[in-house]
Protein backbone atom coordinates (compact mmCIF):
# COMPACT_ATOMS: atom_id res chain seq x y z
CA UNK A 1 0.00 0.00 0.00
CA UNK A 2 1.24 3.65 -0.86
CA UNK A 3 0.23 7.10 0.22
CA UNK A 4 -0.48 9.15 -3.18
CA UNK A 5 -0.74 12.84 -4.15
CA UNK A 6 -1.86 15.03 -6.68
CA UNK A 7 -1.54 13.04 -10.44
CA UNK A 8 0.64 9.98 -9.21
CA UNK A 9 -0.75 6.99 -11.51
CA UNK A 10 -0.26 8.93 -14.77
CA UNK A 11 -2.86 11.44 -14.86
CA UNK A 12 -5.26 10.85 -12.11
CA UNK A 13 -6.20 13.43 -10.26
CA UNK A 14 -6.43 13.70 -6.62
CA UNK A 15 -7.18 16.42 -4.20
CA UNK A 16 -6.52 14.58 -1.02
CA UNK A 17 -3.93 11.63 -0.08
CA UNK A 18 -5.54 8.09 -0.10
CA UNK A 19 -3.72 5.41 0.63
CA UNK A 20 -3.82 2.50 -1.88
CA UNK A 21 -3.70 -0.78 -2.61
CA UNK A 22 -1.93 -1.73 -6.20
CA UNK A 23 -2.81 -5.24 -7.49
CA UNK A 24 -0.42 -7.53 -9.97
CA UNK A 25 -1.52 -9.65 -12.55
CA UNK A 26 -0.55 -12.70 -10.20
CA UNK A 27 -3.06 -11.36 -7.83
CA UNK A 28 -5.94 -11.26 -10.33
CA UNK A 29 -4.71 -14.63 -11.61
CA UNK A 30 -5.05 -15.79 -7.65
CA UNK A 31 -8.38 -13.95 -7.16
CA UNK A 32 -10.02 -15.60 -9.99
CA UNK A 33 -9.01 -18.99 -8.99
CA UNK A 34 -10.06 -18.24 -5.50
CA UNK A 35 -13.18 -17.15 -6.85
CA UNK A 36 -13.81 -20.65 -9.59
CA UNK A 37 -12.99 -22.58 -6.49
CA UNK A 38 -15.91 -21.01 -4.68
CA UNK A 39 -18.24 -21.52 -7.33
CA UNK A 40 -17.11 -25.01 -7.84
CA UNK A 41 -17.83 -25.80 -4.24
CA UNK A 42 -21.17 -24.53 -4.64
CA UNK A 43 -24.23 -25.81 -5.77
CA UNK A 44 -24.30 -22.61 -8.25
CA UNK A 45 -23.43 -23.70 -11.70
CA UNK A 46 -23.12 -21.13 -14.42
CA UNK A 47 -24.45 -21.40 -18.42
CA UNK A 48 -23.43 -18.15 -19.21
CA UNK A 49 -20.82 -15.55 -17.26
CA UNK A 50 -22.12 -11.39 -17.68
CA UNK A 51 -18.59 -9.60 -17.31
CA UNK A 52 -19.84 -5.98 -16.48
CA UNK A 53 -17.78 -3.62 -18.87
CA UNK A 54 -14.99 -3.23 -18.24
CA UNK A 55 -13.38 -4.74 -15.25
CA UNK A 56 -15.43 -6.87 -14.97
CA UNK A 57 -14.79 -8.27 -18.90
CA UNK A 58 -11.41 -9.20 -17.46
CA UNK A 59 -12.97 -11.33 -14.48
CA UNK A 60 -15.25 -12.39 -16.95
CA UNK A 61 -12.72 -14.53 -19.08
CA UNK A 62 -10.47 -15.82 -16.28
CA UNK A 63 -13.53 -17.43 -14.73
CA UNK A 64 -15.12 -18.63 -18.22
CA UNK A 65 -11.91 -20.21 -18.74
CA UNK A 66 -11.24 -21.65 -15.02
CA UNK A 67 -15.09 -22.89 -15.08
CA UNK A 68 -15.46 -23.74 -18.48
CA UNK A 69 -18.06 -22.13 -19.12
CA UNK A 70 -17.90 -21.01 -22.86
CA UNK A 71 -20.89 -18.68 -22.94
CA UNK A 72 -19.87 -15.57 -22.31
CA UNK A 73 -21.33 -11.68 -23.17
CA UNK A 74 -20.90 -8.13 -21.62
CA UNK A 75 -22.94 -5.27 -20.19
CA UNK A 76 -22.11 -1.61 -20.08
CA UNK A 77 -23.53 0.15 -17.10
CA UNK A 78 -21.76 3.23 -15.71
CA UNK A 79 -21.93 4.73 -11.70
CA UNK A 80 -19.37 7.42 -12.21
CA UNK A 81 -18.83 10.43 -13.91
CA UNK A 82 -15.28 9.18 -15.04
CA UNK A 83 -12.66 6.36 -14.66
CA UNK A 84 -10.89 8.71 -11.80
CA UNK A 85 -10.29 7.59 -8.76
CA UNK A 86 -13.22 8.47 -6.03
CA UNK A 87 -14.89 10.18 -9.38
CA UNK A 88 -18.30 11.83 -8.26
CA UNK A 89 -21.47 8.69 -8.19
CA UNK A 90 -24.18 9.73 -10.55
CA UNK A 91 -27.52 7.12 -11.41
CA UNK A 92 -26.82 4.26 -12.98
CA UNK A 93 -26.95 4.13 -16.74
CA UNK A 94 -26.90 0.84 -18.79
CA UNK A 95 -25.53 2.34 -21.96
CA UNK A 96 -24.55 -1.51 -23.68
CA UNK A 97 -27.61 -4.77 -23.66
CA UNK A 98 -26.98 -5.62 -27.12
CA UNK A 99 -25.41 -9.36 -26.42
CA UNK A 100 -28.06 -9.91 -23.06
CA UNK A 101 -30.20 -11.60 -25.67
CA UNK A 102 -28.24 -14.53 -25.24
CA UNK A 103 -29.03 -14.96 -21.24
CA UNK A 104 -32.76 -16.36 -22.04
CA UNK A 105 -33.58 -19.00 -19.53
CA UNK A 106 -30.40 -19.26 -18.36
CA UNK A 107 -28.43 -19.51 -15.45
CA UNK A 108 -25.74 -16.31 -14.85
CA UNK A 109 -22.88 -15.63 -13.36
CA UNK A 110 -22.49 -11.88 -13.41
CA UNK A 111 -18.90 -10.71 -12.62
CA UNK A 112 -17.24 -7.56 -11.77
CA UNK A 113 -13.58 -6.43 -10.72
CA UNK A 114 -14.82 -4.76 -7.56
CA UNK A 115 -17.70 -3.94 -5.35
CA UNK A 116 -17.72 -0.68 -3.86
CA UNK A 117 -21.76 0.48 -2.63
CA UNK A 118 -23.19 -2.38 -4.76
CA UNK A 119 -25.04 -0.07 -6.68
CA UNK A 120 -23.50 -1.00 -10.08
CA UNK A 121 -24.43 -5.15 -9.17
CA UNK A 122 -28.01 -4.09 -8.55
CA UNK A 123 -28.75 -2.13 -11.20
CA UNK A 124 -27.13 -4.23 -13.87
CA UNK A 125 -29.17 -7.53 -11.94
CA UNK A 126 -32.02 -6.05 -12.45
CA UNK A 127 -31.31 -5.85 -15.94
CA UNK A 128 -30.42 -9.10 -16.67
CA UNK A 129 -33.59 -10.17 -15.24
CA UNK A 130 -35.22 -7.64 -17.80
CA UNK A 131 -34.03 -10.75 -20.35
CA UNK A 132 -35.25 -13.48 -18.99
CA UNK A 133 -32.29 -15.05 -17.35
CA UNK A 134 -33.36 -17.81 -14.73
CA UNK A 135 -31.16 -17.36 -12.29
CA UNK A 136 -28.43 -14.67 -11.37
CA UNK A 137 -25.45 -14.49 -9.05
CA UNK A 138 -22.76 -12.16 -8.94
CA UNK A 139 -18.88 -12.62 -8.47
CA UNK A 140 -16.10 -10.14 -8.06
CA UNK A 141 -12.50 -10.45 -7.25
CA UNK A 142 -12.61 -7.39 -4.46
CA UNK A 143 -15.34 -6.87 -2.43
CA UNK A 144 -15.56 -3.52 -0.38
CA UNK A 145 -16.92 -3.94 3.83
CA UNK A 146 -20.03 -1.67 2.59
CA UNK A 147 -20.74 -3.99 -0.46
CA UNK A 148 -20.44 -7.12 1.60
CA UNK A 149 -24.05 -8.80 1.44
CA UNK A 150 -24.67 -7.17 -1.82
CA UNK A 151 -22.10 -9.96 -3.70
CA UNK A 152 -22.19 -13.56 -3.92
CA UNK A 153 -18.80 -14.56 -4.48
CA UNK A 154 -15.79 -12.29 -3.62
CA UNK A 155 -12.12 -13.17 -3.18
CA UNK A 156 -10.69 -10.67 -1.36
CA UNK A 157 -12.18 -7.46 1.42
CA UNK A 158 -10.39 -4.59 0.77
CA UNK A 159 -10.71 -1.13 2.38
CA UNK A 160 -8.34 1.25 0.30
CA UNK A 161 -8.54 2.08 -2.88
CA UNK A 162 -7.74 -0.40 -5.58
CA UNK A 163 -6.06 -0.26 -8.47
CA UNK A 164 -5.59 -2.75 -11.11
CA UNK A 165 -3.00 -3.68 -13.16
CA UNK A 166 -5.14 -1.97 -16.30
CA UNK A 167 -5.71 1.49 -14.55
CA UNK A 168 -2.14 2.03 -14.32
CA UNK A 169 -0.96 4.93 -17.46
CA UNK A 170 1.93 4.70 -19.18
Amino acid sequence: MKEIAEDDLGGYKQLNKIELTYLTWDDIEDYCKKLANLINNSDFKPEIIVGIQRGGSITAVFLSHLLNTENLCTIGIRTTKTDDIRSQRIKPIVYDSFSLQLISGKIVLLTDDITDTGVTLIEAKKELLKYGCKEVKSATMICAPASNGKVDFYAKEVKPWVVFPWEIKI
